[in-house]
């Protein structure tokens, strides 16, 4: 690890003096990613003491620049549900002519979403894991975050009754490709998220900008060495498209994505749908939002079952089997997905509330976020 770091110095004494390299987070396909912590002279200590460094490592990206002018753009509108970055990219010559770019991103430190889906992360118990599932309330405030999330990067706000706000990046359809639990990140606390952290996109290292007026036959046409994990890419990026009325690509691509985040939520299982031969696309869907003689065909209708009908309401679990249908057009816009979820949180928190979910201590959180300071 420390030689790992010694390589992140360049990158990390660009902050200044008294920042120092504490831990790896992660490394990926093209990049390595590490803590630095504030550590010098406390009359001089900054607003803020924690900075993520994400740096090219190894195989360059294509366009090592590209996640920089994405977060750049996102972090104008300084949303709380996309990870902040805090500054511009810095490039570092090393020996041999090699150089590599280097990011200053927001550090979120209840790390990310597998510590709910993923035993082997979690300090839950593999045995108790799928007892205590996540009570209705907890998932409607997950899902606002992620729908916040996506109708940002859409819309370039989170207020769902103001008017788009379009420029740079937002002229086009910005598409994540790469939303999994790993990249969902586990912000602060605040009034609002007083039991789970706040959820953060974040890592566009394999993000794209999609022209909103495609033809179908470009739409069809499968991308070569497309990003993003393949197990929970939307279909219309496979080929599935060739089969879609309207195999169009962009912020519906980020509406499935969330679909399958909500579905492994709502079971606590690294389970998405389209990873399961058992679970094809299936119809018809009839929800309570489609009229009468619809049939939609959709991933997640597992979620129909008994044992599931019996713990959620259908509100929640017709939702997320919405955002998982098969055609994009038959999916939630980001800013509509977005109001039905806050009306969603609405009613669930004032259900909670008449039922007294939390008198007295109970209905503790599946896995406890104390150490995490309640902020704002």
């Amino acid at each position: 690890m420390a030689r790992v770091l010694d390589q992140t110095f360049a990158f990390g004494s660009e902050l200044g003096p008294g920042w120092k390299g504490k831990k790896i987070l992660g490394k990926g396909d093209f990049g390595i990613v590490s803590l630095w912590e504030y550590v010098g002279d406390e009359a001089k200590t900054p607003a803020i003491t924690q900075i993520v460094v994400k740096q090219t490592y190894g195989k360059p990206p294509p366009d090592p620049f590209f996640e920089n002018r994405v977060m750049k753009q996102l972090s104008i509108g300084k949303s709380k549900h996309i990870v902040r970055q805090y500054r511009d990219a810095y490039e570092a010559q090393f020996a041999r002519g090699k150089s590599f770019v280097g990011i200053y991103l927001e550090y979120c430190p209840g790390g990310d979403l597998t510590v709910f889906l993923d035993p082997l992360q979690s300090l839950i118990p593999s045995s108790k894991l799928k007892k205590d599932l996540l009570l209705e309330v907890d998932l409607w405030a997950m899902f606002f975050c992620l729908a916040s999330a996506v109708a940002f990067i859409a819309r370039g706000t989170e207020d769902f009754n103001a008017a788009p706000v379009l420029q740079g990046l937002f002229s086009t359809e910005l598409v994540h490709l790469d939303i999994k639990p790993d990249n969902i990140f586990l912000g602060n606390r605040d009034e609002d998220h007083v039991r789970y952290p706040i959820l953060k996109v974040g890592d566009f290292g394999s993000a794209r900008s999609e022209a909103k007026n495609q033809t179908k036959s470009e739409f069809s046409k499968i991308i070569p060495d497309i990003g993003g994990a393949a197990g929970w890419r939307a279909p219309e990026y496979g080929k599935e498209a060739k089969n879609m009325r309207n195999p169009r690509r962009g912020a519906c691509s980020n509406i499935f994505q969330i679909g399958c985040i909500m579905h492994a939520l709502l079971m606590l299982e690294k389970k998405y749908p389209a990873l399961t031969k058992s679970s094809p696309w299936q119809g018809p869907f009839r929800g309570n939002n489609l009229q009468r003689g619809q049939a939609k065909y959709t991933h997640g209708q597992d979620l129909f079952r008994q044992q599931w009908a019996a713990l959620y309401s259908n509100t929640l679990r017709e939702l997320i089997m919405e955002c998982l249908m098969f055609e994009p057009d038959d999916r939630p816009l980001p800013g509509d997905l977005q109001r039905r979820v806050a009306a969603g949180l609405d009613a669930s928190k004032a259900a909670a509330e008449t039922l007294k979910l939390f008198e007295n201590n109970q209905n503790p959180p599946v896995k406890s976020f104390e150490h995490i300071a309640i902020v704002g």
